[in-house]
């Protein structure tokens, strides 16, 4: 028994798009140059772009936003160009109200900052969007003993790691 053959662009449009995903950039602007259909495909799909503004910004896919993919991809795009002109798209000051040490960190939109006694180890979560609405407040987490260094990892474990005298 002969079974019927299936060409590839008579698959359904997203398993073509989920194989398209595994293409680079470069090779899927071949594909795009081959056939009408693919680069119709290849041009409407947001998967598909926001996969390629990805690699050619050598960026990650956050996996704890919850946000569309079509916003995901527009603030990819206003990312990229605002890197591209060096003009971020919003700037805020946070005034430091503690003395603070040498000890800091920036992970995840969070950034830690010691005091200078090393007693405290104070943290402020960054905005990702202007809005003036948010007030920006200092957090602290107190520490028994004096505090020698810090290590956040925040999207992978949720944990932030206080190194004590």
């Amino acid at each position: 028994m002969v079974l019927p053959t299936l060409g590839f662009l008579e698959l359904p449009p997203e398993l073509i798009q989920q194989i398209l995903c595994l293409l680079n950039p470069h090779d899927l602007l071949s594909c795009q140059l081959t056939c009408k259909d693919l680069y119709i495909l290849i041009r409407e799909s947001v998967v598909l772009q926001y996969h390629i503004g990805l690699r050619l910004a050598k960026a990650e896919d956050n996996p704890c936003s919850v946000a569309p993919l079509s916003e995901k991809l527009n603030d990819l795009r206003r990312s990229e160009d605002a890197w591209g002109t060096l003009e971020p798209r919003f700037s805020v000051s946070v005034p430091v109200l503690h003395n603070p040490s040498g000890i800091y960190d920036l992970t995840g939109g969070t950034y830690l900052l010691g005091n200078i006694n090393k007693t405290k180890l104070h943290y402020l979560q960054l905005p990702t969007v202007d809005d003036s609405s948010n007030t920006l407040s200092w957090k602290a987490i107190k520490v028994d003993r004096s505090l020698i260094d810090l290590g956040l990892c925040v999207f992978e474990h949720d944990l932030i790691v206080i190194v004590t005298s």
